[in-house]
């Protein structure tokens, strides 16, 4: 694969590899991807919360409630679906 990066962009990852961080660009680009993904995982999390939010408002209004037993299950498996994806401190 061959990729074409700005001028900003090139030396952004030169300073990267020159700062010891990194031994080579590849690496950059590929904690950057990482990154990126995660990014993007969050942000469909996210999306995901505001929907049911959203959905729990609506039915709010039209009287529907969700049993208390539910809202706790489900932030619980919330809880520990954000802890599976966060590495352990110290690593």
């Amino acid at each position: 694969m061959n990729v074409s990066l700005t001028r900003e962009l090139e030396t952004f990852v030169h300073d990267k590899v020159a700062s010891g961080l990194f031994q080579n660009a590849s690496e950059v680009v590929r904690a950057s991807l990482r990154t990126m993904k995660e990014a993007d995982a969050e942000r469909e999390q996210l999306n995901w919360i505001r929907r049911e939010v959203d959905r729990g408002w609506k039915e709010a209004g039209s009287g529907e409630f969700v049993p208390e037993t539910a809202v706790k299950a489900g932030m619980a498996a919330f809880k520990k679906r954000a802890a599976a994806r966060k590495p352990a401190s110290g690593q």
